[in-house]
């Protein structure tokens, strides 16, 4: 259930626990401070490229979204194409909640 995952990004963004946008994000997998990293169907390639690779150095969990519009409302911006959740709690509550839609598809 997709109202689920936009209310634990709002927790995430509440709470101090969600790295908005591309160097936020990127600055989060270095200091290995991120748990998990949602990015937009929309990013460039490229881009999704780059934080697929370093998610995948740093054994971060990595998810593409199609709403990024309605998560970046949910997080109280507009236009971000990145996410970062910094609590494990929060980033395992999200991880299963995609993975369980993307099983009930």
């Amino acid at each position: 259930m997709k109202n689920k995952i936009y209310s634990y990004v709002g927790f995430a963004r509440k709470s101090g626990n969600l790295a908005l946008g591309y160097n936020a994000c990127e600055a989060a997998l270095e200091k290995k401070t991120v748990k998990l990293i949602l990015l937009s169907c929309g990013l460039a390639e490229n881009s999704k490229k780059k934080f697929q690779r370093k998610s995948r150095e740093q054994n971060v969990p990595l998810r593409l979204v199609s709403d990024s519009e309605e998560l970046s409302a949910a997080a109280g911006r507009t236009g971000i194409e990145v996410f970062g959740i910094l609590d494990s709690g929060l980033a395992a509550a999200v991880l299963k909640q995609i993975d369980d839609d993307g099983r009930n598809a």
